[in-house]
């Protein structure tokens, strides 16, 4: 585990005073409850918490130690750092998700808000990161939290997945691995007291309660669009031609643009023409040309039944 600076430490307890006012929606917090989540000492946090006062970025009142708007300035400019940075991870790097976190977690120290801008100008200014948290804006504005958990959704409706927790890693890993991430649509099939069962791009998948409250989820209002049989062209047999819907939300990066280089774009026709003896790659036929995708390329393809 990275042990972290001085500074480092100032600026996760300022984050951390930032995620209650923000996301918790809490007025202040009391040293010793401070101490406990930062998994550090009263003693250091009455010094952190001096040193914030010194800077201007918390004052407290009544026990309670409160963002100023210096604070809350700069621990937004903390997560934009973070946040463009794991986008830029996701968008333009080969790195495995399960990494961009703690990557970001160093890059935030480090980057300028300066350079955060070149990053943003870069990847043409997007306003959420890959795990569907909002990038603050260069000015510091911040939209309202979006969605309820995936507890909280209705069953049998169609629901857009907005955000999933990427602390602990587990409930990142666990989704990203099922093909859950930011983007995804899906409908809850039934829920229990430990599971929730899910269903989204002609697949299933079960995630325990702790997971599921760690991923937000908005109703779609376009849902007779979005409950149409929708399925991975993986799926599809030879002989047989659908519609591209999309591309599946999980599907990033260099294979993302590859896919919308080669013409699989929402609306085209495609049909599997032939496979190989071992059944992959399959040859589809898409815009008058043969192209051949391997299945795990051809399962991030969303299409339905022509």
């Amino acid at each position: 585990m990275r042990k972290f600076g001085e500074s480092e430490i100032l600026e996760n307890g300022l984050k951390y005073l930032h995620w209650l006012e923000y996301e918790a929606s809490q007025e202040g917090i009391g040293i010793e409850e401070l101490a406990r989540q930062l998994g550090l000492d009263e003693k250091a946090v009455v010094e952190l918490v001096r040193r914030l006062e010194e800077k201007n970025f918390c004052q407290v009142l009544d026990k309670k130690i409160l963002l100023t708007e210096d604070g809350r300035r700069r621990a937004r400019e903390i997560l934009r750092a973070h946040r463009l940075y794991e986008t830029y991870l996701a968008r333009r790097t080969a790195y495995p998700s399960e990494e961009w976190h703690e990557r970001a977690e160093f890059a935030e120290h480090r980057l300028t808000p300066k350079e955060a801008d070149a990053i943003a100008d870069e990847l043409n200014h997007p306003r959420f990161d890959p795990h569907g948290d909002p990038i603050p804006t260069r000015f510091g504005d911040l939209p309202p939290l979006r969605g309820v958990s995936l507890t909280e959704a209705p069953v049998g409706k169609i629901l857009e997945v907005v955000h999933i927790e990427d602390e602990p890693i587990e409930v990142w890993q666990k989704c990203a691995d099922s093909g859950v991430v930011p983007g995804t649509r899906l409908k809850i099939l039934q829920k229990s007291d430990n599971f929730i069962q899910i269903e989204f791009e002609g697949k299933r998948a079960l995630f325990e309660v702790w997971i599921a409250l760690r991923i937000r989820v908005v109703l779609v209002e376009c849902s007779s669009e979005a409950s149409a049989d929708v399925f991975p062209l993986s799926q599809l047999e030879v002989g047989s031609g659908g519609i591209i819907v999309g591309l599946s939300a999980s599907c990033r990066g260099a294979t993302r643009f590859r896919l919308l280089d080669l013409g699989f774009v929402a609306g085209s026709k495609v049909r599997a023409e032939f496979s190989s003896f071992w059944g992959s790659p399959v040859a589809y036929r898409i815009r008058g040309t043969l192209i051949a995708l391997r299945e795990e390329q051809a399962s991030q393809v969303l299409i339905r039944a022509e």
